[in-house]
């Protein structure tokens, strides 16, 4: 469950209160009973996406909270859902796996030339939709063949 808080401003007028006696409490004219209450998500580093593990119900978003949770590293700004995936200075949203039919159409074969025990297509793949000769992983997990000077500079390799 994360940490609830909430702003108020001083006075009486605006003490918090718990109006639905869940342990969130919230501001008089906006109490966690009103429907215009909303849950807001701090926001550390300014991106735009919110930590989960810090919200506050309120009329109106603290300052520094957002309205979602989408969150992934809210110590760098530069790391969220939107940001581009980059390993070691490298754009890595489309990363070569190595597995290439370059030689010969439809011969998948690795970069060093080793045949393939296992592959892992998605559906319909692969389906050389414009000269496709090299393979590289949905967000799923599955392989799509893709154009080779469509793919990032970034690779994934085995270790041994």
């Amino acid at each position: 469950m994360p940490n609830v808080a909430t702003t108020c401003a001083s006075g009486p007028e605006r003490r918090p209160t718990d109006a639905a006696g869940d342990g969130s409490r919230v501001c008089d004219d906006c109490d966690d009973g009103d429907a215009d209450a909303t849950t807001w998500y701090i926001d550390y580093d300014g991106d735009g996406y919110g930590s989960a593990r810090y919200a506050s119900v309120a009329c109106a978003a603290p300052q520094v909270y957002v309205d979602n949770a989408d969150e992934c590293d809210d110590t760098e700004a530069t790391v969220s859902p939107a940001g581009v995936e980059v390993c070691n200075g490298v754009d890595v949203a489309d990363p070569w796996i190595g597995f290439n039919d370059l030689a010969s159409e439809g011969s998948w074969v690795w970069q060093n030339g080793d045949d393939a025990s296992y592959t892992n297509w998605g559906s319909g793949e692969p389906n050389n939709s414009g000269d496709e000769d090299c393979a590289h992983p949905y967000d799923s997990g599955a392989w799509n063949d893709h154009r080779c000077s469509g793919l990032s500079t970034g690779y994934i390799c085995e270790t041994p």
